[in-house]
């Protein structure tokens, strides 16, 4: 055990502190807090480690809200606006240590407050025993394999919270042994409409099905990709709708769509805001399509470019429902179609955590296309890739986005131009 006092709070989300000149990163822990740390991993240059005692409480401390915090949201000690603070200021100094922080640039993060517990509109369980050997949902402890059950997720939307209480009660008299139970994911929309998909290692004759209303709209059972995949049952809706402003978007419990829809349409409005009408709109990594399709009725053409056959077919549903005209979508891997970077065009990206593959950047640096958009979950590959462009870039904005209350993650918007 060791007795700290806590730095900062450092990009991951841990907390700093030293001792005897070694850094220790720290679980559980807040600014200028005094604690006892128990060391669970030891490095040549640092350790890392959980708090075991606070001597000295910070101000900003909360206490949890839930047991399993550490679980799903290690953020849940700190008040709202301490969140905020240290989510900018993490996120600048990770900047500046890569090198690539532009001066006289305002970054401004923008974040609702009142709504720090239930926002995702998706929420996946595991499954394991509880104390009473009853089928429960169950979150890995963090950094093992072990499973700890729960009883509910504080960042489930309230409709996700009436859904999966309807169908935990239903597992548990379904017949179904907790052997074949592998995941169960839910997906909510802004009316409270939510989609139950329920993972499992082999076929099962079913005795009864979950009671469907306006709340749970739409269940479904599919095995596991090891066993083929396939979906074996389907009842109620396939598709759940969001809205923004003018349009509507359909979507899934397997297709990629942003989790906190209020703040996402922020972000909407942010890319609506800094591209010109008329414009050659090409959206990578495009999923279903909002962030394309929701320019299309102001520019010349949208081209969307996606893998994934489900995302795609729910990209042409969307471009349908909402009667468009000039967008194409090209099937295949985002680093190798890349004849659509072209000079005149504007290119949006929303890549996965890894960011953009070397072929993407090697694309920009060749064509230069007139304006770069891009969005993602983690900025650290994104500055890391913007980087690559300064030479040829100018960055007229970077927005921070608190998609993920509680948690350590946010959300980043590049936009550059050409010069």
């Amino acid at each position: 055990m060791a007795r700290v006092t806590i730095e900062k709070l450092v990009y991951g989300g841990q907390a700093l502190a030293r001792n005897e000149n070694k850094v220790i990163f720290v679980w559980g822990a807040l600014p200028g807090e005094e604690v006892e740390v128990e060391i669970t991993n030891q490095k040549k240059n640092f350790a890392e480690g959980v708090v075991t005692k606070i001597y000295k409480a910070s101000p900003d401390r909360l206490e949890p809200i839930e047991g399993h915090y550490a679980s799903c949201s290690p953020w849940q000690i700190m008040k709202p606006k301490t969140e905020d603070y240290w989510k900018k200021e993490m996120t600048l100094e990770m900047y500046r240590k890569l090198g690539f922080l532009p001066e006289d640039l305002e970054i401004d993060l923008i974040s609702d407050q009142n709504k720090f517990e239930h926002y995702r509109n998706k929420i996946e369980y595991n499954f394991c025993l509880n104390a009473d050997n009853e089928i429960s949902y169950a979150f890995f402890e963090r950094n093992t394999n072990d499973l700890i059950a729960i009883s509910d997720c504080c960042l489930a939307s309230k409709a996700i919270g009436i859904a999966s209480a309807k169908v935990l009660t239903w597992l548990r008299q379904s017949g179904l042994s907790i052997e074949i139970l592998a995941k169960i994911i839910f997906r909510s929309n802004e009316v409270g409409e939510v989609m139950a998909d329920l993972f499992i290692n082999q076929k099962k004759e079913l005795i009864s099905t979950p009671a469907w209303d306006e709340n749970l709209v739409s269940f479904q059972i599919y095995l596991t990709e090891d066993r083929g995949g396939e979906r074996i049952f389907s009842q109620g809706k396939k598709t759940l709708v969001e809205n923004f402003n003018d349009f509507t978007f359909r979507f899934d419990g397997l297709s990629f769509f942003q989790v906190n829809w209020p703040i996402f349409t922020k972000v909407l409005e942010d890319i609506q805001a800094v591209v010109d009408d008329e414009s050659l709109v090409v959206d990578y990594y495009s999923g279903v399509g909002a962030i394309g399709l929701s320019l299309a009725h102001r520019v010349q053409k949208v081209t969307l470019v996606e893998s994934d056959d489900n995302a795609i077919n729910l990209a042409r549903q969307n471009i349908q429902d909402n009667k468009i005209t000039n967008c194409n979508i090209l099937k295949g891997d985002s680093s190798e179609l890349l004849d659509s970077i072209t000079k005149s065009r504007t290119v949006i990206f929303d890549p996965p955590r890894a960011g953009l593959d070397a072929r993407v950047i090697d694309r920009i640096l060749y064509q230069k296309p007139k304006q770069i958009i891009y969005l993602s979950c983690d900025p650290a590959t994104q500055a890391r890739d913007c980087a690559k462009l300064k030479n040829d870039y100018i960055v007229k904005m970077i927005r921070l986005y608190n998609f993920f209350p509680r948690t350590p993650h946010v959300e980043a918007l590049w936009v550059l131009e050409r010069k």
